[in-house]
């Protein structure tokens, strides 16, 4: 199975970057490394699509899909058919390709970066002088609330790149909790975690539990089994 991936591009790399196949042709090859991408670019702007397994996007089968240039992985959700319900905090804009993360009080902060192997996700910031830390700081008083601060008017430009607004260099970096077992209804639910069945749960929710001599792993997203395993 493929996926294609759409990305909004500036197209600056200079006629002698390039080459066409036939003088006719509309596609163009670049003969060079694409090193000055930028998305949501206005003036003249392209799109580029690329073919990728989806086996190297998806980490679930209940993955949302890419929003953008952007990969969701889960448990973050982007809508009810995808994700973890309890991480159903963002917002894809199918027109832009852009990722927004939803605060508590329904605030919208850009996302900018996200960082699957450590569960962080970085937001851009509208207040340059504060970092937005009042309407931010709210987000670690929710005890319901899977997201926390862990890092405060945090900047790495070489991780955004060109993501970050020009003169709006302030971001805030985010993490959030590794999930609790899948939510399911029946038993075809749990179709993509091997060795789990769909039980009721300690929250009184119908859950992905693991079989027996096998524990949830929040990190590697499945029933694993190992010395620590727990019996049931």
């Amino acid at each position: 199975m493929k996926h294609n991936a759409g990305k909004r591009a500036q197209i600056a790399a200079g006629v002698n970057r390039t080459i066409r196949d036939t003088p006719t042709s509309s596609c163009w090859t670049w003969t060079r490394d694409l090193n000055n991408l930028e998305e949501e670019y206005g003036f003249d702007g392209h799109n580029l699509s690329t073919r990728v397994d989806l086996s190297g996007l998806e980490s679930t089968g209940r993955d949302c899909k890419p929003c953008g240039t952007t990969i969701i992985p889960y448990p973050l959700s982007t809508g009810p058919d995808c994700g973890d319900p309890m991480y159903f905090r963002f917002n894809c804009s199918i027109i832009t390709g852009q990722v927004s993360f939803v605060g508590p009080n329904g605030t919208f902060f850009r996302v900018i970066s996200v960082n699957q192997s450590a569960q962080r996700f970085a937001i851009q910031t509208k207040n340059v002088d504060y970092c937005d830390l009042n309407r931010i700081q709210g987000q670690q008083l929710n005890p319901r609330f899977p997201f926390s601060v862990t890092r405060w008017c945090y900047v790495h430009p070489g991780n955004f790149s060109s993501q970050l607004s020009s003169g709006d260099t302030n971001a805030v970096e985010l993490g959030w909790e590794l999930p609790l077992e899948p939510t399911c209804t029946t038993s075809a639910d749990c179709r993509g975690w091997p060795h789990s069945t769909c039980s009721p749960a300690r929250d009184r929710k119908k859950r992905c539990l693991c079989n027996a001599n096998y524990q949830w792993s929040g990190f590697d997203l499945n029933c694993t089994q190992g010395e620590n395993a727990m019996l049931g």
